[in-house]
């Protein structure tokens, strides 16, 4: 009674005597494939004649003798398709393999077959059949003895069809070499990515797992493979498997261990995997031009690298990792010529320099980053020019601040402005405390956290015009106080250069705000005797600011 194990072999490249798959172990085949002829070498003298048309050779190795049958069944039941087999032997050399001392070439449909199942049994007396009609599609199994070897080829003329075989008989084969892998061994092999790019591919020494998958066996050789199909039929072998680069991540590996005296075989995979945790999700870090060389304005500044490490490294936790710049991804490699955590850039505004992140495992990655030195805000003295109402005529009086920031961020809103007087910050709308007063604006980039201070001159005028407007008569069917005054018949006397607005309140005049905008028919608020007030500017400068009775 013969033991029998399982083997799916879905896809197998055309083989011929030399490259035969050898039979090892009684293994039942399941999804053979017979396709193409190869090298033609049935010589067509054979009594059941035929060639090869889509065949496949088998390489049979007798352990212990006795009786040696199998059965061939088509997947596909249809009575068309047809399997023919010859066998050569015993003992023969691909080149010289003489006559077939079993054949069929019997054509299932054309001998009114049954079935399209086909092999060797120990019912049958005949060792040949066919061709076409003549024979039952079974033959007389063989007799062998310990250390024989026989080819078996299986030749498929007509139909389209996979196959499995099953072995039967007393006969044993001979014994393939083993996976016996030590417990705790393992064959997976993890390594870093140690090169400055990061692809998800390094190199792996396959090899390392030969000893282990040999054990103490002798004469056997190792081979490994991209697929199964290759490793199976012992082709394609991986030529650098000493120096492999992985294509994808992970990588099933196909490992094929053959016995060199008897060309039995076993095959196993392992995966390996480029397991490298570092990531480095920033590309830059930028600092702001800190007047290097007392100069705030040549692109050069100071970098604390260990700033620079939080942002790039997004403030994840660098416990366990080492961290160091480098002026080239060689440098970095070699761990040649770490910055020092305070570093001032060579290279005006934009430097690129290297990051190299390590960790516990030893494994890092390098990543080319920017150090960037932004620009200060442009130093800005501005000024405004403020009236004095004139009531109390002493140089002090209300500015709107504000009035400044056209002029300090040159309308720029991507710019923030904040006043200061001694240090201290003070609100847009600020009455000064001398007269002239300098205040500081300190001007921020919002888009790169820049800033600089510059100046603003405040300074008032004491001028304090005296205008007029003719009144107007009440309507007589209303009498109520209120009328339409056209502001433009103020005895005003303006320059070319000058401007005049018109507001209800001193504080609104003061602060340019809540604008009398309808001087042609503005309607006074309170009946019979109202009093606004009117500004008079030149170039944002305050000229004077007065009364006007209505």
């Amino acid at each position: 009674f013969l033991f029998f194990l399982g083997f799916s072999l879905h896809s197998v490249a055309q083989n011929d005597c030399v490259d035969a798959l050898v039979v090892c172990g009684n293994t039942g085949f399941d999804g053979l494939s017979a396709t193409g002829i190869g090298i033609q070498e049935l010589n067509g003298n054979n009594v059941c004649g035929s060639s090869e048309n889509n065949s496949i050779w088998l390489k049979i190795s007798i352990d212990q003798g006795g009786t040696l049958g199998f059965t061939l069944n088509p997947e596909s039941s249809s009575i068309d398709v047809d399997f023919d087999f010859f066998i050569f032997g015993p003992n023969v050399s691909c080149g010289n393999i003489g006559q077939a001392i079993r054949c069929s070439t019997t054509n299932p449909q054309a001998a009114g077959s049954s079935s399209n199942i086909t092999g060797l049994n120990e019912t049958e007396i005949d060792t040949s059949e066919g061709p076409g009609p003549a024979g039952n599609n079974f033959l007389q199994w063989l007799t062998v003895n310990d250390g024989d070897s026989y080819f078996l080829v299986i030749d498929r003329p007509v139909g389209s069809s996979n196959f499995s075989l099953t072995w039967t008989g007393t006969a044993t084969f001979t014994q393939p070499p083993v996976f016996n892998i030590p417990s705790g061994s393992g064959i997976n092999i993890e390594e870093c990515d140690i090169d400055a790019l990061d692809d998800q591919k390094t190199v792996f020494n396959l090899e390392q797992n030969t000893p282990i998958v040999i054990g103490i066996q002798t004469n056997v050789a190792v081979t490994y493979h991209l697929n199964s199909n290759d490793a199976i039929i012992g082709e394609n072998a991986i030529a650098n498997s000493n120096a492999f680069i992985n294509t994808q991540n992970p990588q099933t590996i196909f490992t094929r261990i053959t016995d060199t005296n008897s060309g039995c075989f076993n095959t196993a995979e392992f995966e390996i995997s480029v397991i490298n945790s570092v990531t480095i999700p920033g590309d830059s870090f930028a600092v702001c031009d800190n007047n290097l060389d007392g100069n705030d304005t040549n692109g050069l500044s100071n970098f604390n690298l260990n700033d620079a490490t939080a942002e790039i490294m997004n403030d994840q936790d660098i416990t366990n990792l080492t961290i160091n710049y480098y002026k080239t991804s060689q440098n970095a490699l070699a761990n040649s010529g770490a910055y020092p955590v305070n570093y001032n850039n060579t290279i005006p505004n934009q430097e690129t320099a290297f990051i190299k992140v390590t960790n516990s495992d030893g494994c890092f990655k390098i990543k080319e980053i920017t150090l960037i030195v932004n620009p200060l805000p442009q130093v800005v003295n501005a000024s405004l020019v403020q009236c004095d109402p004139g009531f109390n005529p002493d140089g002090i009086t209300l500015f709107n601040l504000n009035e400044a920031v056209a002029e300090l961020t040159n309308n720029d809103a991507n710019f923030s402005v904040t006043f200061f007087y001694n240090g201290n910050s003070i609100n847009s709308n600020y009455t000064n405390i001398s007269n002239p007063q300098q205040i500081d604006a300190f001007i921020t980039n919002l888009s790169t956290g820049c800033s600089s201070f510059s100046t603003v001159d405040l300074s008032v005028n004491v001028v304090n015009p005296t205008v007029t407007i003719p009144p107007i008569c009440d309507e007589e069917t209303s009498e109520d106080g209120f009328g339409s005054f056209d502001l433009d018949n103020a005895d005003l006397v303006l320059t070319p250069t000058q401007t005049v607005r018109y507001y209800e309140s001193l504080n609104d005049a003061l602060l340019e705000q809540n604008q009398i905008t309808n001087v042609n028919d503005y309607t006074n608020l309170t009946p019979y005797d109202a009093t606004i007030y009117f500004r008079i500017e030149e170039q944002n400068s305050c000229n004077g600011i007065g009364t006007l009775a209505l």
